[in-house]
C-alpha cells in the first residue's frame, strides 16, 4: 500500500470511518504529483510556475477570445481552468454556509467543508468507492431511484435490504423496517434516506425523523459501526408543515461516535441549474477531529481525482456568481412557490377521483413528484399514455410516477383526468 494511503489511514484507525472505510477506500489517496506540485507552485505565488499543463500567456490562459463575450459575469479564465480537486474555496465556503443557514443545528455541529463533485449522482458513486463492497449490508428506502441499484448493486455488489416507505395502509411505518434490519448481520452498516422521496415525494414529519434516529442511534448502541448517507437532492421544497424543514444529516451527524453522517446535496434543483453538474459532499460525526476531516477529504480528492479530475470549472465560476446576485433568493423562492402550487393542484384534482380504487395516490408533501399505486400494470399504462402524448414513469409493476415539476399548472388537470381515463380502460 502507497505510504500516503498509510498515513491517511493511521489517522482515520481510531474513528468509526477506520471500521466503515472499503478495501477500496483504504487504498485510496490524493498523490503529490502534478496537482499537488501545481497547487503548492500556485499557493507560494512562483515568479515562474512550470508545473501545470495548461496554455498560458503573462498568467492568463491562452484561449479562445470569443469566450469573453459568453458571459460578462464571468472571465474566460474562471471558465476555462482547471478547477481545484476538491472544487474552488468560496463555492465550498459558500454552499457550507448555506447549508447551515437552511438547517440551523447544524451550525453547532461538527462537520468538515463541503466537497464539490460532479453532480450528485458523483457525489453518491464516490461514497460507494469509498466505503461500499461485496460484503455490505445497505438499507435503502423502497421504492427507490434506480441509480441506486446501479451503483450499490451492480457496480459494488453490495448487499441490498428494503425498507417500506408505507405500510399496506398507506402510511408511514417504521415498524416495517425491523425484519430488513434484523437480515443485516454485519458490524457495519450502511443506511441510505433521500428525501424528499424520489419517486413518490414524500418527507417524513419532526416526529417520523426522530424515528428514524432512535432507529439508528439503537444501532450504534449496539456496538454497530453505521455509515448514514443522506440524499438531500430535494431539499428545500417543502409543501406543507407535515414534513420536517430539516435534512436528517443535522440530526445524525453528531449522534454517536459509532456514526459517520455523509451529506449529499446538489445546487442542481437547490440553485435551479440542472445541467451545471455540481454537487457536495459533507461529513459529520462525533468526536472527528478536523485532523480526521482533512483525511477523509483527502481520500475524496482521491477517488475525484482518480475519476474525472475535478468538477467544471465554468460551473462553479457561473454557480458562485449566481448565488451572490440579489435575485437568486428571490427566484430560488419563487420557484418553490410555483412547486407549491403546482403540487397543491395536483391534490385539489386528485380528490375528485378519491372514490376510484383504480390508482391510489401514496402520501406526498415536498420534492417534484407524486406517486400513484396502480392495480393493473405500470408499465402498460405508461405506454399507452404516451401514445397519447402523456410522459409518466413507471416504477417496478405498479407504480406510476409524475413529475409535476415539469408540467405547466394549467395542463394539470388534463395530466390527471388523462391518467384515470387511461387506467380504467387499461383495468377493465
Amino acid at each position: 500500500m502507497i505510504d500516503i494511503a498509510k498515513e491517511l489511514n493511521t489517522t482515520l484507525k481510531a474513528t468509526v470511518v477506520g471500521s466503515l472505510l472499503s478495501p477500496l477506500g483504504k487504498r485510496i489517496y490524493f498523490p503529490k504529483g502534478i496537482v499537488k506540485q501545481s497547487q503548492d507552485a500556485i499557493a507560494q505565488n512562483c515568479l515562474i510556475n512550470a508545473t501545470a499543463g495548461v496554455a498560458l500567456q503573462d498568467g492568463h490562459y491562452i484561449t479562445h477570445p470569443h469566450f469573453n463575450t459568453f458571459s460578462p459575469i464571468v472571465s474566460s479564465d474562471e471558465m476555462v481552468s482547471y478547477a481545484p480537486t476538491a472544487g474552488v474555496l468560496s463555492l465550498r465556503n459558500m454552499w457550507n454556509n448555506h447549508i447551515e443557514e437552511e438547517n440551523p443545528p447544524l451550525a453547532l455541529t461538527s462537520h468538515s467543508l463541503p466537497v464539490v463533485t460532479s453532480g450528485l449522482t458523483h457525489a453518491i458513486s464516490i461514497i460507494g468507492q469509498l466505503f461500499i463492497d461485496e460484503e455490505t449490508d445497505i438499507a435503502i428506502i423502497d421504492p427507490s431511484w434506480d441509480n441506486y441499484h446501479l451503483i450499490f448493486k451492480v457496480t459494488h455488489q453490495a448487499k441490498i435490504h428494503n425498507l417500506p416507505l408505507f405500510n399496506d395502509s398507506g402510511l408511514f411505518d417504521i415498524t416495517n423496517w425491523e425484519q430488513p434490519c434484523k437480515e443485516m448481520k454485519g458490524e457495519k452498516l450502511v443506511f441510505l434516506f433521500n428525501f424528499p422521496h424520489n419517486p413518490t415525494g414524500y418527507t417524513p414529519s419532526d416526529k417520523e425523523m426522530e424515528e428514524i434516529t432512535h432507529l439508528i442511534l439503537d444501532l450504534a448502541h449496539k456496538g454497530k459501526k453505521i455509515l448514514v448517507i443522506v440524499d438531500d437532492a430535494y431539499f428545500g421544497l417543502f409543501h406543507n408543515e407535515t414534513c420536517s424543514q430539516y435534512s436528517l444529516f443535522s440530526s445524525i451527524a453528531s449522534l454517536h461516535e459509532n456514526i459517520l453522517a455523509v451529506k449529499c446535496d446538489a445546487a442542481t434543483k437547490e440553485s435551479l441549474v440542472w445541467g451545471f453538474r455540481v454537487g457536495f459532499i459533507t461529513y459529520g460525526g462525533k468526536n472527528l477531529t478536523k485532523e480526521h476531516y482533512e483525511a477523509l477529504i483527502e481520500k475524496t480528492k482521491g477517488a475525484i481525482r482518480g475519476s474525472v479530475s475535478s468538477a467544471s470549472m465554468v460551473s462553479q465560476s457561473l454557480l458562485i456568481s449566481a448565488m451572490k446576485s440579489s435575485s437568486y433568493s428571490i427566484t430560488i423562492k419563487k420557484t418553490k412557490d410555483e412547486m407549491k402550487m403546482r403540487y397543491e393542484r395536483i391534490f385539489e384534482r386528485i380528490a375528485s377521483y378519491s372514490h376510484d380504487p383504480i390508482l391510489v395516490p401514496l402520501p406526498a408533501n415536498s420534492g417534484y413528484f407524486i406517486s400513484f399505486y396502480y392495480k393493473g400494470d405500470a408499465g402498460e399504462l405508461r405506454k399507452m399514455l404516451l401514445k397519447d402524448g402523456i410522459g409518466v414513469v413507471s416504477v417496478g409493476e405498479h407504480l406510476i410516477r409524475i413529475a409535476y415539476s415539469a408540467v405547466n399548472i394549467e395542463q394539470i388537470d388534463t395530466l390527471i383526468e388523462t391518467l384515470y381515463e387511461g387506467a380504467r380502460s387499461l383495468w377493465k
